[in-house]
């Protein structure tokens, strides 16, 4: 289900209260991420923000979040798990637009969690976005853009505008969870936007960084389903929808 937000009251509240596991679904789960780890030892075992319950209203959407481990949503994602005890995360994203009708999509490197993976800048909640027991979305997309593609959207030099635009809900399927998202108007050009995030990459690679992001993909506003049915990487499953709502 995806939504328009501009006009609806958002609000996300976290309660500091951990899922708690029967001991067979815990050991599962902690021996998941054991064989996970060997994999990729560069992977981290933080805490999530589990959605327990979403309410749709007219003007209004309410979330409730419960706290879990990643541990738990890999599992969830991957394997799964009895209704009761699943991870439905929440995590938010910003759909950027280039100044010449390009919609940018970036694809995860191979040492995460999902390599390839097709997606919009963003992800899971942290710490910093919660405040009196609210999760501020916006701060976690700000956060998020700033991190994985170096754009900073209150610099009024590289971005034009942005806003909450969109709000994707998925109760069942391999990807479920919520996702909050803002639509981005970049003062880039596609070419300007691509050698700026090379830079920013080449950038991380020679300082140590943290390398979420392997490259981005450029998809026209005209003619983006055709060449989004081109890419052959996995796709999250809030992509398509998006991309139709902001087309």
């Amino acid at each position: 289900m995806f939504l328009d937000i501009e006009n609806k009251k958002i609000e996300v509240k976290y309660l500091d209260e951990e899922i708690e596991f029967p001991k067979e679904i815990k050991n599962k789960i902690d021996s998941n991420w054991e064989k996970i780890i060997k994999e990729n030892p560069t992977l981290w075992n933080g805490d999530i923000a589990c959605v327990s319950s979403v309410k749709i209203e007219e003007n209004n959407i309410e979330i409730i979040c419960k706290k879990s481990i990643y541990s738990h949503y890999l599992y969830q994602e991957r394997i799964g798990l009895p209704k009761e005890y699943e991870c439905r995360n929440i995590s938010a994203g910003s759909l950027l637009e280039t100044n010449d009708g390009y919609f940018v999509i970036v694809e995860l490197d191979i040492n995460t969690s999902y390599p390839t993976m097709l997606q919009v800048p963003g992800g899971n909640i942290d710490k910093k976005d919660i405040e009196d027991g609210k999760i501020n979305c916006l701060k976690t997309i700000i956060r998020e853009t700033k991190e994985e593609v170096n754009i900073d959207l209150n610099d009024k030099k590289l971005v034009k505008e942005y806003k909450l635009n969109g709000f994707y809900y998925a109760d069942e399927g391999i990807q479920p969870g919520v996702q909050v998202f803002a639509k981005v108007r970049v003062n880039m050009s596609k070419y300007e936007m691509e050698i700026y995030f090379n830079n920013y990459y080449e950038w991380l690679l020679n300082n140590k960084g943290e390398l979420e992001i392997k490259k981005l993909h450029f998809l026209h506003k005209d003619n983006w389903k055709e060449e989004f049915e081109s890419l052959t990487n996995p796709k999250r499953s809030y992509l398509k929808p998006l991309l139709e709502y902001n087309s």
